[in-house]
């Protein structure tokens, strides 16, 4: 499934020869705007096909609002609604109508929003990028929620910003920070029952959301052709249903939380 992200447009900068993208390294030298009404997801839209060089994709997903990226709760009501009153969701709700596209979703960093979200419109999905996984799976009423209401969820990161791919060594990343000493030493504790049942660090955190019912795919983000072919490794990887208990004997990941089953 090809999807693409609306909420954002661009503009060219007042002076094009200094300007730095001021949201990641590497960004398109142009200044974004959050805009999630129904003109600004209509061009966000067509502004992702031009960029990806395809006149459809099969989904779209509202994204990035939430508080963090908003700067406050005001912000993400602002944003609610301009797809609410706005317009913004009725232009989705159309083009999936229309069968331009088959599917709505939203992107979801933190906690709180999925429940906003799912009050008010008929997601199809949500991307997850965190907090549900093998460190952290304080997301599972939500994950439960949608399961309740069949809206999949798809995990965009089951390595929580690589600790549990690249190992808890210095430096690792967590949350795209450098990683806490707390969260280092549980990415340790987990990687040493790992080890006791023989199976890598990256397989378990890559296999352990499809636990949950809710979960249709991950997102691990491979960058070269051998990270797809470790990747498939790792999900082709067996995984003892004991290592998953004594994950929660230990408390290290909840007692309540689904695991994969053999």
């Amino acid at each position: 499934m090809l999807s693409t992200k609306v909420g954002r447009v661009h503009k060219r900068p007042a002076e094009p020869d200094t300007y730095r993208h001021p949201g990641w390294a590497g960004g398109l030298p142009f200044e974004p705007r959050f805009d999630y009404t129904h003109d600004g997801v209509l061009r966000s839209y067509e502004m992702s096909l031009a960029r990806l060089g395809l006149n459809r994709v099969e989904a779209l997903l509202i994204h990035d609002l939430d508080p963090r990226h908003h700067g406050s709760l005001e912000g993400v009501v602002a944003g609610l609604a301009q797809l609410d009153n706005g317009g913004g969701y009725r232009a989705l709700a159309d083009l999936k109508a229309q069968g331009e596209i088959a599917a709505i979703g939203a992107g979801i960093n933190l906690i709180g929003m999925i429940p906003r979200f799912l009050e008010r419109w008929p997601i199809d999905f949500f991307l997850v990028a965190m907090p549900y996984t093998l460190l952290d799976q304080e997301g599972l009423a939500e994950l439960d929620m949608c399961a309740e209401r069949g809206v999949s969820v798809v995990i965009g990161a089951p390595y929580a910003s690589g600790i549990l791919v690249r190992g808890p060594e210095p430096g690792a990343l967590y949350n795209y920070r450098a990683a806490k000493p707390e969260i280092i030493d549980k990415a340790e504790r987990i990687a040493a029952v790992c080890r006791r049942h023989d199976v890598p660090l990256a397989a378990a955190a890559l296999q352990f959301p499809f636990g949950h019912r809710s979960v249709v795919a991950v997102i691990p983000g491979p960058v070269a052709a051998e990270e797809v072919r470790l990747n498939l490794a790792w999900m082709r990887r067996d995984i003892p249903d004991t290592l998953w208990a004594e994950l929660s004997a230990e408390s290290l990941i909840r007692s309540d939380v689904p695991t994969p089953r053999r």
